[in-house]
């Protein structure tokens, strides 16, 4: 089973994504930057890590995806800029 973990602290916009994404992948999500480490370390199958930009205020994204690359080489890392309607992937 691939994973995906969904990195959004709007309930509602983390389940309607949640329910986009479950096509052919186990969808796990976190509201808050420790249950981020947390699923992260949980789940060493996780393929791609989608973060809200501005989750958490400060840096608390830029965080998270340092965190998942450490801990989860080769995976890969998407930003999604939920005012704007946009994506991008580094």
């Amino acid at each position: 089973m691939r994973y995906v973990l969904l990195v959004e602290n709007d309930h509602a916009l983390s389940d309607a994504l949640g329910v986009v994404l479950t096509r052919g992948v186990s969808v796990e999500s976190a509201s808050t930057e420790m249950a981020a480490y947390s699923r992260l370390s949980r789940f060493p199958t996780i393929r791609l890590v989608l973060i809200e930009k501005g989750f958490g205020g400060g840096d608390a994204a830029g965080d998270v995806a340092r965190f998942a690359r450490r801990a989860l080489p080769g995976v890969s890392v998407a930003w999604v800029d939920t005012a704007a309607g946009a994506a991008s992937q580094t």
